[in-house]
């Protein structure tokens, strides 16, 4: 769903999901899931200013509302740690330092 949302907005408006300026907009979100789709498939270096700025959904029902909540905040940490991860992976191999990273 995704790859044709993407594919569609660059056909018509020569844009991709991840440009700045492009805003996404579920308004009937549901449990999140094309929400959370949308978070695995952005490049890393586009995610958090996508994330804070210009990605937004609305459910009206409470039930399905608190799952998505959970859900696109579930998987937008989980992508977040795995860069910040990377990143630490990265500056350990390059400074020769250990590195010790604690669970929150």
């Amino acid at each position: 769903m995704i790859e044709s949302v993407d594919y569609l907005t660059h056909k018509h408006f020569g844009k991709i999901l991840a440009d700045k300026d492009v805003e996404i907009l579920d308004p009937a979100t549901g449990t999140g899931t094309f929400i959370t789709e949308l978070i695995e498939y952005l490049p890393k270096n586009k995610l958090e200013y996508k994330y804070k700025n210009e990605i937004h959904c609305n459910e009206l029902a409470i039930l399905p509302y608190y799952i998505a909540n959970l859900n696109i905040e579930f998987t937008y940490k989980q992508k977040w740690v795995s860069i910040k991860s990377s990143i630490i992976s990265v500056l350990s191999i390059r400074l020769n330092i250990p590195v010790f990273m604690r669970s929150s």
